[in-house]
């Protein structure tokens, strides 16, 4: 029973990324030959599929939160501890140029140039190519609008996310993006790229937006977007949260994966096709 986690990204547009990391001769055998394939979204099955999996075989699990862990912080206290009046942008990653950090960066910029009040939260480690792309525009970030936290504790992520009008993660790296279920659970409007596993993950329009990766106006105007109309935004957010209770809690995809493995340890030797029979060869 296989979990690949396939990083896909844009397609065609990242072809010879993808064909690098995951497209290799062993890991294709891996997938023709597997019992079950779990992916965390159906975009990733069909991946999957084109390289060799049985479609049979391909089984959309998701990926699993506790909602109680998310959930519960102070978000007014956040906000007093780092000096922060109007809307908050959060960005939750280890950042990275794939991890759509620097587009998020190049969004605020442009927001503040139109007047918007938002202020940037960025939160979690740094990929060495982010931080050379944060040092260029550094000195040109202004002080009360721009809050980098570095790596945060568990209690310092549940204030920032109950303090946050808006997250954004437009990623062409994640085969999912579990920050999306976190902000939700806080009903937090999430904005992500059409790229990887995203798309399988929000239903554009209704829990969520979605824009091109690398598309930093496009972003810009999103979060604009859920800004000027809270009252939709926040719906979207409530659907967002709806479904993972869902889908997306820990009982809940255990249960799918439990059901897998029960079908197949309930067949004996004999019954199982040749392909899916363990080697007895040391």
């Amino acid at each position: 029973l296989l979990t690949p986690l396939l990083h896909f990204g844009r397609g065609e547009q990242d072809v010879t990324e993808f064909e690098r990391f995951y497209s290799r001769p062993h890991q294709q055998t891996l997938l023709r030959e597997s019992s079950v394939v779990f992916v965390l979204t159906e975009i990733e099955g069909e991946v999957a599929v084109s390289l060799g999996a049985r479609p049979e075989a391909v089984c959309p699990i998701g990926i699993g939160i506790e909602p109680a862990e998310v959930t519960g912080g102070d978000g007014e206290a956040f906000r007093a501890r780092h000096g922060i009046e109007g809307p908050i942008l959060l960005h939750i990653a280890t950042r990275a140029v794939a991890k759509g950090s620097g587009t998020v960066l190049e969004a605020a910029r442009r927001l503040w140039e139109r007047g918007c009040d938002v202020t940037l939260v960025m939160a979690g480690g740094s990929m060495p190519c982010f931080r050379e792309c944060l040092e260029t525009v550094r000195d040109a970030l202004p002080a009360d609008r721009f809050i980098d936290l570095g790596y945060v504790s568990e209690d310092e992520k549940r204030d920032a996310l109950a303090a946050a009008d808006a997250f954004a993660l437009p990623s062409r790296a994640d085969a999912f993006g579990i920050v999306f279920l976190e902000a939700w659970m806080n009903e937090v409007p999430v904005i992500g790229a059409r790229a990887g596993g995203i798309p399988g993950v929000i239903d554009e329009g209704r829990d969520g937006l979605l824009v091109e990766y690398a598309d930093a106006d496009g972003l810009a105007d999103a979060v604009e977007r859920l800004l000027a109309d809270r009252e939709a935004s926040q719906a979207m957010a409530r659907v967002g949260r709806e479904k993972v209770l869902a889908r997306y809690t820990w009982d809940e995809v255990f249960a799918r994966v439990l059901e897998r493995y029960e079908a197949c340890v309930g067949r004996g030797y004999e019954e199982l096709p040749a392909h899916e029979r363990p080697s007895t060869s040391s």
